[in-house]
């Protein structure tokens, strides 16, 4: 069982590499589809919920549309969309502590669709901030890398958002705690 989780875990870093590298030689493909923001949402909580109930954490989603309006769908992969928000979400799970909250909100203009995944755990420390982007970068040097995984997540998140033309931001909210902000523009369906 040990062998098999190692090299599990050791393919899972190879196809990490492999996405990085074909992103920097712009060769990373991408299928791309009209996607609907709320069933990317929808699949993505899905995914964590039975997890997020376990520890007892409380799930907010939120769509904000000008009024009248339904969200525009965005031009791009859905296996990628879900890989950028389902590595946020992870590392909101990760850090927030039991009994907490992570919030989901998508808002959609006619210009770009945003969605932020927003937890309650401590936040980013300022001068980590600058650095959560960064390939083998992890917050916390002491979780070892069976709980805090290779350090490439968010660096892969970052350049497949980049892939879709958009931007992947992280900060701390006022009230507290990591947000993190996936944009992507809105084009027109022909």
């Amino acid at each position: 069982d040990v062998i098999h989780d190692e090299a599990r875990r050791l393919n899972r870093l190879v196809e990490d590499l492999r996405t990085l590298a074909m992103a920097d030689a712009g060769e990373l493909s991408l299928e791309r589809t009209w996607v609907s923001v709320p069933d990317l949402v929808g699949r993505v909580v899905e995914r964590f919920r039975a997890v997020a109930e376990n520890r007892r954490l409380r799930l907010e989603v939120e769509l904000v549309t000008a009024p009248g309006q339904d969200c525009p769908q965005v031009w791009g992969d859905p296996m990628r969309l879900e890989q950028i928000l389902n590595n946020v979400f992870s590392n909101a799970l990760r850090y927030t502590p039991e009994g907490g909250y992570i919030s989901l909100r998508s808002s959609c203009s006619a210009r770009e669709v945003a969605i932020s995944v927003r937890d309650s755990g401590p936040g980013i420390q300022p001068d980590m901030l600058p650095h959560v982007f960064e390939r083998f970068y992890r917050a916390d040097s002491a979780r070892d890398r069976e709980q805090g995984g290779s350090g490439l997540g968010l660096a892969i998140a970052q350049q497949l958002a980049v892939a879709h033309e958009g931007s992947l931001e992280a900060g701390n909210h006022p009230d507290g705690g990591a947000i993190f902000t996936l944009r992507l523009p809105v084009k027109k369906q022909n």
